[in-house]
């Protein structure tokens, strides 16, 4: 990590800017630091807080816990410490606060990196009988697929609209406040939605935080005007949680039914893809499509991929790709790249991840695509000793649905373990919100993995910012910086400000730092200037064949063997 004299306020610049409330404590319990959104969460400024003891910032039944619980954390093995505490209010008033706490690299020695969030001891929501019993009155999924069947089979078809309503922000909501708040705005919108509605239409829960909503008889322009209506109603209102109201806003999909519809999972499919589209444009939103509109024709065609990928899985056709990492530090060393992977269809034409990953994703096929990826780069490798000698590491990408399968783990480790010369060559790339969302499983097969000499890299990263702690005490060897930061950053003074600030957070965490979207020769000098340690982009290397690799090590550098060949289908 670079030092200087701003080096501590650079070491927190990425929590402020994404208003996470954090402290950093010397390790005899002095806060250096406290982020604008920790101070506001106690009613404070941070020059109040700067320079206090943190046991002080607690009630006097905390402190002694707070003191014993800083003791473990410093002297620990590395582990991420929580604890519940009651912390000081101005006015005599008290919060009950969770921190997390971890061990991170400073300006002098160790520091302590603590995260802290408001929980609720005694949840007091304030919702009136109706709201809780309007759950009771939604018609469950599982009966609306059926009236939709019908309404689908029936050759005389009235005009009707389907609607789903989403909850906006619905998991920032519950990170923050926790699941019971969550259900108590879910409750509110509920009631909102059998009162605000006309009485003849279908409202059905359609997911922990979506509704259906069937609209018969119904044409479009009617069906906007209920949505528009019902937005209006819920915006700015919401139930009291722990005297705190929680403002809410949904976001609405419509589709109207054609004729070409004939499933009741196209047309799910579709309202849902409508939807993200509202959720994209910022929330509190209505979108409606015809039919003819380009982003559901290209759902329809994303349907109707579902067949060309399970022929693609069950016929093993795909093929690698291979996209060059390059390091930016002046250390020579090994070469490393990430696996792209292409999809061959029934006419020998390559289909892109964007084709086929979103269908894998939708319907739960992508640890078929993952196996596939591992079996094929470990054939690979053992086929190319010479070559893979001089690289590094090889990184693939796994998706959340592999990570939380516990046969997916068994079967990788069985992979692995078949192949063990390769094993310090195989690097797996674990997105962000997939270690959030999934972390017991993701921690597990990390440590599987890790145990047979894999290595790590945590993708997309600065697009969560949740759970540092258990970044740092996960065998994570690399955070590859979302390519939203790295874009830019060599024309924009405030993109690069952010990047660096990211970079040395993850320093601070002792992580070495992959930048993403490195597209221009301007951004590399850049990211050097910076610290990033490595960078990945159409500036190092477009992506090419994985056997185009000796030839490229051989442009790169003039002493790369030439590769046995490889048949990536019907690897068995």
């Amino acid at each position: 990590m670079k030092q200087g004299g701003s080096a501590a306020e650079r070491d927190l610049a990425a929590l402020r800017l994404v208003g996470m409330p954090a402290f950093v404590l010397e390790v005899d319990g002095r806060v250096r630091l406290a982020t604008e959104a920790a101070a506001q969460l106690l009613g404070l400024h941070c020059s109040q807080i700067e320079g206090r003891s943190f046991t002080s910032l607690h009630d006097t039944a905390s402190a002694e816990q707070v003191e014993k619980w800083l003791e473990r954390c410093v002297s620990g093995p590395g582990e991420p410490v929580e604890c519940l505490v009651q912390m000081r209010l101005p006015e005599a008033g008290r919060l009950s606060a969770r921190h997390q706490a971890c061990l991170v690299a400073g300006e002098g020695g160790q520091l302590v990196l603590v995260q802290t969030a408001r929980v609720e001891a005694a949840p007091t929501p304030v919702l009136d009988e109706s709201s809780a019993g309007a759950m009771s009155l939604l018609l469950p999924r599982s009966a609306f697929e059926r009236q939709l069947r019908a309404l689908l089979a029936d050759p005389v078809r009235s005009t009707s609209c389907l609607l789903q309503v989403d909850v906006d922000h619905f998991k920032v909501l519950t990170d923050r406040l926790g699941s019971a708040a969550g259900q108590a705005v879910v409750e509110f919108v509920a009631r909102t939605l059998i009162d605000e509605l006309p009485s003849h239409l279908v409202v059905a829960r359609g997911g922990i935080e979506t509704f259906l909503v069937f609209l018969r008889d119904t044409a479009l322009a009617d069906a906007e005007r209920i949505a528009h209506s019902f937005c209006r109603a819920i915006r700015g209102t919401g139930p009291t949680w722990n005297h705190e109201a929680l403002h809410t806003s949904v976001s609405i999909g419509i589709i109207e039914f054609q004729p070409r519809i004939t499933s009741a999972a196209e047309a799910l499919y579709a309202v849902d893809t409508a939807v993200r589209q509202a959720h994209e444009s910022g929330g509190n939103a209505v979108r409606c499509y015809q039919w003819d509109d380009s982003i559901i024709i290209r759902t329809t065609q994303a349907f109707n991929e579902l067949p060309r990928l399970q022929r693609a899985i069950s016929t093993d056709s795909f093929v690698l790709y291979f996209q060059p990492i390059r390091n930016l530090t002046g250390t020579p060393g090994p070469a490393a790249g990430e696996l792209l992977i292409r999809m061959v269809d029934e006419t020998g034409a390559l289909r892109g991840p964007g084709t086929f990953l979103p269908v894998a994703e939708r319907y739960s096929l992508t640890v078929a695509i993952d196996r596939f990826t591992l079996r094929a780069a470990l054939a690979w490798l053992a086929a190319n000793p010479r070559v893979t000698e001089r690289v590094g590491y090889i990184s693939i990408n796994l998706g959340g649905q592999t990570l939380c399968d516990p046969a997916a783990c068994d079967w990788f480790e069985k992979q692995v373990c078949a192949y063990p010369a390769s094993a310090a060559q195989l690097c797996f790339e674990i997105t962000e919100t997939a270690l959030i969302r999934n972390l017991t499983p993701v921690r597990g097969f990390l440590r599987r993995m890790a145990a047979l000499g894999c290595r790590f890299a945590l993708d997309d990263f600065g697009t969560g910012f949740s759970s540092l702690g258990y970044l740092q005490s996960l065998p994570v060897d690399f955070v590859k910086i979302d390519g939203a930061f790295v874009r830019g950053c060599d024309e924009d003074p405030r993109a690069r400000t952010l990047l660096a600030a990211i970079n040395d957070l993850c320093h601070m965490l002792g992580k070495q730092t992959i930048a993403e979207f490195a597209e221009k020769p301007q951004i590399l000098d850049v990211l050097r200037e910076i610290g990033v340690d490595c960078a990945q982009g159409f500036a190092v290397s477009h992506p090419f064949p994985l056997d185009g690799l000796p030839a490229w090590l051989l442009e790169s550098d003039g002493a790369a063997p030439q590769s046995a060949p490889i048949r990536l289908r019907g690897l068995g």
